[in-house]
């Protein structure tokens, strides 16, 4: 009788390697799955003990902020309630305190000038150090009142308040008038100097001062005034004022103004005026004013075509 050959069974392959899906998990997903099954109580021990860790220092930090806060913050908040009840408003004088001072004007000179007419002069000064001020001014002559003018002062400076070429009455009781205040606050940076600013950027120097009064020795009240003025600041500007005062024995004797435009830096500027006055053996002070709070005054540097700074 043949013998029948025996067919031996296939052998079952573990290998998830050689695994060839056709539909389904791939061998990555197969091989994650049996790492996710096998340590997933691991992983859950050391996620706890994360967590530990982390909520430990915070609780521990929560506990303290809460006996503290017994402790002293109680106190604290009673003694902030007590302080906003009993606290005082801001006063007026509070406001006054941190405004700016006022204007101390002097009294009012009167001078001579050209035939029966007289010029007006009284010194302003500004004490605060960080306020600017533009108002109008005008003098009050016994009953009547002179045209008003516009005009500024700086911090510290001193100038002469002036009206030329009065007629009228002449009284002792002439005072100036101010109106329409406007006070400006100066902000500028910590690190800058509100003094060394204004220092800076109204750096005009006047040299070779020459008062000619040959006129006034023929009988004529006419002087020749000449000077020179020097822009040294590294700005331009449309206007700058010049305070021209005689004085004789500390007195002043006569007042004049004059206005140069379009002043650049570097520039140096030849002053020569006919002052109708008499003003023989008189000392000359001439000092330059400009507004260089007002940014309408600074002439734009051109750089080239096209460009301004």
């Amino acid at each position: 009788m043949p013998k029948k050959e025996e067919t031996a069974a296939p052998k079952l392959n573990n290998n998830l390697k050689s695994y060839q899906p056709v539909e389904g998990p791939t061998n990555w997903q197969l091989s994650f799955g049996l790492w996710w099954v096998q340590r997933r109580a691991l992983l859950r021990r050391v996620l706890i003990g994360v967590m530990a860790v982390v909520s430990l220092p915070l609780l521990a930090y929560g506990l303290y902020g809460l006996g503290y806060y017994f402790y002293q913050g109680i106190l604290a908040d009673r003694q902030l309630a007590y302080n906003l009840v009993t606290a005082t408003g801001i006063t007026h004088d509070f406001i006054v305190r941190r405004g700016p001072q006022n204007l101390t004007i002097g009294p009012v000179n009167i001078l001579s000038s050209a035939g029966s007419s007289y010029d007006l002069a009284s010194l302003a000064y500004n004490p605060n150090n960080n306020w600017y001020a533009s108002f109008d001014y005008s003098f009050i002559i016994g009953g009547n009142k002179t045209a008003a003018q516009p005009e500024f002062i700086l911090p510290q400076e001193k100038k002469y308040l002036t009206a030329f070429l009065h007629t009228g009455v002449r009284t002792a009781t002439t005072v100036v008038s101010l109106t329409d205040i406007r006070w400006q606050r100066l902000a500028v940076k910590e690190s800058e100097d509100i003094g060394q600013t204004i220092k800076e950027r109204t750096d005009i120097s006047v040299s070779d001062i020459k008062l000619d009064n040959s006129g006034a020795e023929r009988g004529l009240p006419i002087n020749s005034l000449y000077f020179r003025a020097r822009n040294n600041s590294p700005y331009n500007y449309w206007e700058a004022d010049f305070y021209l005062v005689a004085q004789a024995g500390g007195n002043v004797i006569g007042i004049n103004k004059y206005r140069l435009e379009k002043f650049y830096s570097g520039e140096t500027r030849t002053v020569n005026i006919q002052w109708p006055a008499y003003l023989g053996g008189a000392q000359i002070t001439v000092s330059p004013s400009i507004n260089i709070f007002d940014p309408d005054n600074y002439i734009a540097f051109e750089l080239g075509p096209g460009q301004e700074k």
